[in-house]
This record gives C-alpha cells, sequence and structure tokens, in this order.
C-alpha cells in the first residue's frame, strides 16, 4: 500500500474536521468560518479549530510553489472557498490527482513585479535618488517624476519628502508586501549595522499606517501629568556619504549580499551575522543586545568539523576560530580568545537567569567583536574564496598547526 505523503494526509484532515453550513446558523466557539455562494464552510469547536491551525499553516509551508509567491491568506481562501468545497460535495476523499491539480493551479499564475514603496524617517540624501543593493531612496522634493506620479496616483493627502522603494517578484500582491515587510526590516537592520553604535540614536525607522516612530511616555505626580517623547531615531543620517559602499569596510559587499537571492552558505551566515547585530543597535534592554551580538558572532563561526569523533565545545571551537580569524600572533589571539569566553559566560548567565547585569564595556567589547569578524570575512582576499562555512572552519582549524 502506498504511504500518503503528508500534504495528502493534511488536506484530507483538514476535509473530515470542516462542514458546510447554511447562513445564519450558529457555529461552537471557537471557530474559523469561510464564505462560500450558498453558506459556510467552518470548522468549529476547538478540536476542529485546533486542526485547522495546525495543519493549514503546515499545508502551506511544504509546499513551496505556493509559499514562495503567494500569501497564506490567498492560499487558504482559495483552498477552503473552492477545493475543498468541490470535495465535500462530492461526498470523497482528496486523492493525489487532486493534490496535483491543486498545485499546479497556483503554479499556472504569472509572477508579477511589484514595486512597494514606503516612507522612510531619519534619513536625508540631497541628490534626488539614490540605489543601495535593491533598493532606492528617493528626495520626492527634487525627484519630481516621483512626486508627480504620487500626486496622481495616491488618494494619501501629503507625500513624505524621502520614500524607500524595492521591487518584488510574487504572484500576488499580499505576498509582494510580506517580502516587502522582511527586506525593509533588512535595510533597517544593515543600516543599523553600517553606522549604529551603542547610544541607538543612529537609527532610521520605514513606517507604515500602524508603525509609530515615536514612544510618549506620561509621568504623573500628585500636581501634575508631563510627558516625554522618546524617538525611535535622533540623528540623522546622510545616505550620500561615501562610507556607505566603502570597499575597505566590506559596505559595498554588504549591499550585494543582500541583493543576493541564491547566496551560498558562507554568505547567509555573514548575512544572519549582520542582521543580528543590527537588531542588537535598535534594542533598548542591554541585556537583549549583547545575546543579539553573541548570536552575530555564532552565527558566522560557529562551525562544526565534519568527520570528527570528538565535537569540540561550542565555547572553545568559537573562541579559537574568532582567534585564528582576527589575529596572526600567539598575545592577540589569547586576549581576543579569553574576551569571547568572559562574554560568552555572561551570555550564559543571562540566558539562564543567575545574571541580567551587563556592563557598557562589555556590550562595546561584543559590538566591537561583530563588526571585526565580518569586516575580515568581507574584505580579507583568503575569505572571499571560501563558499562554504565547512571550507572556512577548515582553513581555520589548518592555521592552529602551522
Amino acid at each position: 500500500m502506498t504511504k500518503k505523503s503528508p500534504e495528502l494526509s493534511s488536506i484530507n484532515l483538514l476535509l473530515e474536521n470542516s462542514s458546510i453550513i447554511k447562513n445564519g446558523v450558529i457555529c461552537e466557539k471557537p471557530s474559523k468560518q469561510f464564505y462560500l455562494e450558498s453558506g459556510q464552510l467552518v470548522f468549529s469547536g476547538t478540536k476542529q479549530y485546533q486542526i485547522f491551525n495546525k495543519e493549514s499553516e503546515n499545508l502551506y509551508y511544504r509546499i513551496r510553489e505556493i509559499s514562495d509567491f503567494f500569501s497564506e491568506k490567498t492560499f487558504a481562501n482559495y483552498l477552503f472557498t473552492e477545493f475543498i468545497p468541490i470535495i465535500k460535495n462530492e461526498n470523497r476523499v482528496v486523492l493525489e490527482n487532486d493534490f496535483n491539480l491543486l498545485v499546479t493551479y497556483f503554479k499556472n499564475q504569472k509572477i508579477k513585479t511589484y514595486k512597494i514603496s514606503r516612507e522612510i524617517h531619519g534619513v536625508y540624501i540631497e541628490k534626488d535618488k539614490i540605489k543601495l543593493g535593491d533598493f532606492i531612496i528617493f528626495n520626492t522634493v527634487k525627484n519630481k517624476e516621483t512626486l508627480n506620479k504620487f500626486r496622481k496616483l495616491c488618494d494619501a493627502d501629503e507625500i513624505p519628502q524621502f520614500l524607500i522603494e524595492i521591487d518584488i517578484h510574487a504572484k500576488d500582491i499580499d505576498k509582494a508586501i510580506e517580502i516587502a515587510n522582511l527586506k525593509f526590516e533588512q535595510f533597517e537592520n544593515i543600516i543599523a549595522f553600517i553606522v549604529g553604535d551603542l547610544s541607538r540614536k543612529k537609527n532610521i525607522k520605514i513606517v507604515n499606517k500602524i508603525d509609530t516612530t515615536s514612544k510618549k511616555i506620561f509621568i504623573s505626580s500628585e500636581k501634575k501629568i508631563s510627558h516625554r517623547e522618546n524617538s525611535n531615531y535622533s540623528l540623522i543620517i546622510d545616505l550620500d556619504e561615501e562610507y556607505f559602499i566603502n570597499k575597505q569596510l566590506g559596505n559595498d559587499k554588504i549591499w550585494k549580499l543582500f541583493s543576493t537571492e541564491s547566496s551560498n552558505d558562507l554568505e547567509k551566515r555573514i548575512k544572519n551575522s549582520i542582521e543580528w547585530a543590527g537588531k542588537a543597535l535598535k534594542d533598548e534592554n542591554d541585556a537583549k543586545v549583547l545575546i543579539q551580538f553573541m548570536f552575530a558572532i555564532e552565527c558566522a563561526l560557529h562551525i562544526q568539523p565534519k568527520n570528527t569523533i570528538i565535537n569540540s565545545s561550542i565555547l572553545s571551537l568559537i573562541s579559537d576560530n574568532i582567534a585564528f580569524l582576527l589575529y596572526d600572533d600567539f598575545d592577540n589571539r589569547k586576549m581576543i580568545s579569553s574576551t569571547f569566553k568572559d562574554l560568552y559566560q555572561k551570555r550564559s548567565d543571562i540566558v539562564h537567569g543567575s545574571s541580567q547585569n551587563v556592563k557598557s564595556q562589555d556590550l562595546n567589547k561584543a559590538f566591537h567583536l561583530c563588526k571585526s569578524i565580518v569586516k575580515k570575512l568581507l574584505t580579507d582576499e583568503t575569505y572571499l574564496t571560501f563558499s562554504t562555512a565547512e571550507k572556512l572552519g577548515e582553513h581555520l582549524t589548518n592555521q592552529k598547526f602551522k
């Protein structure tokens, strides 16, 4: 007997635990309802509702031809208002051929290019527009073409002076917005990594209608209530500066990394390091900042050697990799290894709840380590030739035996 695929099992579970009812019929709570031409498809009651949440999400993420190009909302709408009702009305189970037709329906939809723009705060450009990787930043005051387009087509009362735009390839607009949101968050993290510091003032904000660019704090006393505004950014960052594409610092390669979809293993690790460090530089909680800096370091240099009988401890492995990546002499290697081990212990104390106290010098050390590691990997010709973390790990291990 042929074993059913997990996708087919999920669909049949969804089929079994849903019902078609007439409009106006009261459902047992909790429930999920999809409106049909004559009635509703519902998952009614705790068990059915839980099955809906689990199986519909699992199904969506298992089918890459769908999840890569369509939003979960679009997929669910078709599945529960078109596909499953037909099967239920035929009073049968879903077969392999049915599943193939479902996937084919989505695969046959054409990929479209959507231009997604957002208002961006905390930046300035002198030119009418600049390009950083996949992103274009517009000064609408000087870019008359963009300003006129928005005035003609946009229903907003006021056009922001600075807009950031990215082209997204997807098969429906909800998915395009979903991808764009992730890309815009990446942009914030990249800028934080390139120019940010522990003052947390060198951050930008890409906003939408539900974002807030400031935090109002009210202070109450017996006589009055006063308030302060804590902005998410306080310094204007000039994106025109050559610093953002500086080759010696590796900043030019950062934009290329995030513009490439098919990154190799080592590039993905570097991208993750940059993002974790960027997130840390936007966080106000010092304990979380230190943990995120340590995540950034681990992303790049936690490289477990293959074909080893005895695995080294994570701490020894990463501290050795840092030492041999950054320095050539014994004293500096010993110093930086000790520094990382001390930071790792403080990270463990935070994670395990024994301490939440973080000193500013520890944050500075962790920040400096993140920046130094990424810079080395992006600017040293030796490391630019490696495409996998395994090759990097082998090289660093070989340095120990020279």
